[in-house]
């Protein structure tokens, strides 16, 4: 360790509670209790043979439950990923993890001898938690003494009273690893070199995640070169405050001589040397592997896009290009729009947040009247005026490839009046309508409202609400940006949807809460729809009708994969609701909760207590999600009880599946409702490496092998 690192862990351990005790590994009196209280022997695995379908769910929940409730107290929970595998991971909760408190000690214990006796065990992700800070000694011997995970996602906390460099070294005994990601490390060449030769040691690593804070010297050069070595390596994805030369020329390197990368993610907060970016692009040229190239915050400005957009006119296999927050102005962006006439392999182009005007905008609307190929565009958060985005609307008419562009906000002081006047006819663009009125109609005369989303006000609603009844291709309906909108647009929006079969995904913003005159017809359009996956929206809980209204609705909805609600103001009511709601729904399968219950410290009600009980009686949710917000960790600790009995029944009707065993015996109760999800599909096609068809046929197998077992 240099001096820069033992000052930073001396003056970090200053900033860690003076109590703070530390588990002692050799300790062997408090392991025994700990070991004791969770009534299991080294030999009381998880492991189970994969297409053993023999395994019950209730056995396996039960020692699950053994172990997380040492594990959830402190936001760590063990569950099945898929089957036979099992993950250690981070819960989001609010709960502060003091080091003293005697629940840390043995969660710390649990979690060593939880990665010491299952080899099934082959995930763990950690996200910026205080249990990195408190239990690294055990957590440290956990990872030398484990060389069966496969998956590593680590978070190096700034109060940790640790380097980066001993980070590193808890690593230095794997060799099994295919994904990792590390974050926030500050490393200086001994400690990238340390690095590199933990990545040396894992041959099987298909992507590489490395987020550095800080860099204290050059990265050396042997990192780069072990990146460039990894014969599996498919994503990589670099963040670091500047782009230094070795890292760049590394990059331009692998680029060169790689046989599998697949996808690049590079993540600046600097300006970046323009040699740098060149040598990237002339590699990226010449690459034939890589479909998918990011740059995020990277500010390669003009000069940077130009180069990458000669390198995409010649190359022919990225499918996705993303260029957001790039500093990329008019010259930049005309380049990538002249790029976009010739390129025939592009798909999905993201050029938001960048500096494009009017400019830009022409030159797109001449590359989508050609293109061929693309057929996603997103230029949110540029300055395009009302001219330029006439041009584009124009251009789609031309365009049945283009599905979805979205443009945002736009500037309307600029209409260009000839092309106003030659789309709506002078008589009509000489009548009183102001500027956003002319572009919305503009817009209704090129059928455009179908594949364009922005921002509009009411009278963009309402052309919208036409176009949503008249067409049977579109398939995103998107309200963001707005804060507000009338009644009655809204309603004729809600109209038109009931008329709809097309559309997949509504999303409404966090500001535009659903009225109470608008509730009703929402709800009956969500009982009613028969093509809705997707659903966006905000709860008002002191709206108490609409939330009983909607709940219901969604009770009854046989279509919605995906909710996300955000509640900002939770009580008891509202969770009530939501839990009736998951006790009848059968389809719904990721529920994600935004701003959940920041007034919980103020109120008697304890958020997600309810939920859960709700959830007990739901099969489907396989996958919960809590954003913005930190819930107490009792809550939390319930819902993913639930959860994680929902993974393990999903696991274990894989299992059986593709057994050869007529037993029924084992499965969930709720086996019907497992064998039609969507998410179980997939799982069956990655485990078994089948394609869509042959998932069919193996679900109609175990179909009838259930039937005979219930006849007998």
């Amino acid at each position: 360790m240099d001096v820069e690192d033992s000052e930073k862990s001396s003056n970090t351990q200053d900033s860690v509670d003076s109590d703070v005790v530390v588990p002692v590994p050799d300790d062997t009196d408090f392991i025994n209790e700990v070991l004791l209280r969770l009534r299991l022997e080294s030999s009381d695995s998880l492991d189970v043979p994969l297409f053993d379908s023999s395994c019950s769910v209730t056995g396996t929940v039960a020692k699950l439950a053994v172990w997380n409730a040492i594990l959830n107290p402190i936001g760590i929970e063990l569950h099945e990923f898929e089957p036979g595998k099992f993950a250690l991971s981070s819960l989001n909760t609010h709960r502060y993890v003091n080091g003293t408190d005697e629940f840390v000690q043995q969660a710390a214990v649990a979690f060593y001898w939880a990665l010491k006796t299952h080899p099934c065990i082959k995930k763990v992700k950690i996200a910026h938690h205080l249990f990195l800070i408190h239990c690294f000694p055990l957590m440290k011997r956990a990872f030398l003494e484990n060389d069966s995970l496969e998956t590593l996602s680590l978070f190096h906390c700034s109060l940790a009273p640790y380097s980066s460099v001993e980070f590193v070294g808890a690593l230095s005994a794997m060799t099994q690893l295919k994904r990792i990601k590390l974050e926030q490390l500050k490393l200086d060449s001994s400690g990238f070199e340390n690095l590199s030769r933990v990545l040396e040691r894992n041959q099987r690593l298909e992507a590489v995640s490395l987020h550095c804070a800080t860099l204290c010297g050059d990265v050396p050069t042997c990192l780069m070169n072990v990146l460039c070595s990894l014969p599996c390596l498919k994503v990589l994805s670099w963040s670091c405050e500047h782009l230094a030369p070795a890292v760049g020329y590394g990059i331009a390197q692998l680029l060169e001589t790689t046989q599998t990368l697949q996808e690049l993610e590079l993540l600046f907060e600097e300006d970046i040397n323009p040699e740098c970016i060149q040598a990237v692009a002339s590699a990226l040229e010449r690459n034939t592997t890589v479909h998918s190239v990011k740059f995020y915050y990277a500010y390669i400005y003009n000069r940077g896009a130009e180069a990458l957009a000669s390198a995409l006119t010649k190359n022919c296999h990225v499918k996705y290009l993303k260029l957001c927050h790039c500093e990329i102005g008019d010259t930049g962006g005309t380049a990538i729009a002249q790029m976009l006439k010739v390129n025939k392999s592009l798909e999905e182009v993201d050029l938001s947040e960048n500096n494009m005007a009017n400019a830009t905008g022409e030159a797109l609307a001449q590359a989508i009247s050609v293109n061929p190929v693309l057929t996603k565009l997103n230029l949110i958060g540029n300055r395009f005026g009302a001219s330029a985005v006439i041009s584009i609307a124009r251009a789609l008419v031309s365009n049945d490839v283009l599905e979805l562009l979205e443009i945002g906000r736009i500037c309307t002081d600029d209409v260009a009046e000839d092309a106003v006047s030659i789309i709506l006819g002078d008589e009509q663009s000489d009548l009183c309508y102001n500027e956003s009125e002319q572009l919305v109609m503009v817009f209704g005369e090129l059928k455009s409202f179908e594949r364009i989303t922005a921002t509009w006000g009411d009278a963009g609603i309402f052309e919208l609400a036409n176009t949503v009844k008249t067409s049977n291709t579109i398939r995103k309906v998107s309200l963001e940006g707005l804060d507000e909108i009338s009644v009655e647009p809204q309603k004729q929006l809600l109209e038109a949807l009931g008329e709809n079969s097309s559309v997949e995904e509504l999303f409404f913003p966090m500001y535009l809460p659903c009225y109470v005159n608008t509730a009703p017809m929402l709800a009956d359009y969500l009982r009613k729809t028969t093509s809705l996956k997707r659903l966006t929206f905000t709860l008002e809980a002191v709206q108490k009708d609409v939330v009983s209204l909607l709940a219901d609705a969604l009770s009854q909805n046989k279509t919605v994969q995906y909710l996300e609600i955000v509640c900002p103001n939770v009580d008891e009511h509202a969770e009530k609701c939501l839990a009736d709601m998951l006790r009848q729904n059968d389809t719904l399968e990721t529920l994600v909760l935004n701003d959940y219950a920041s007034q919980f410290e103020i109120t008697v009600h304890e958020p997600l207590v309810l939920l859960s009980h709700g959830l007990k009686e739901n099969y489907s949710v396989t996958k919960f999600k809590n954003d913005f917000s930190w819930v107490p960790w009792f809550g939390m600790a319930q819902v993913q009880e639930v959860i994680r009995r929902n993974r393990v029944a999903l696991n274990a009707a894989a299992r059986f599946v593709f057994s050869e065993t007529k037993d029924a015996t084992s499965l969930p109760c709720d086996i019907a409702n497992i064998l039609k999800l969507r998410k179980f599909h997939k799982l069956l096609q990655a485990f078994g490496k089948l394609t869509a068809a042959d998932v069919l046929l193996k679900i109609e197998a175990a179909k009838l092998r259930i039937d005979q077992c219930h006849v007998k």
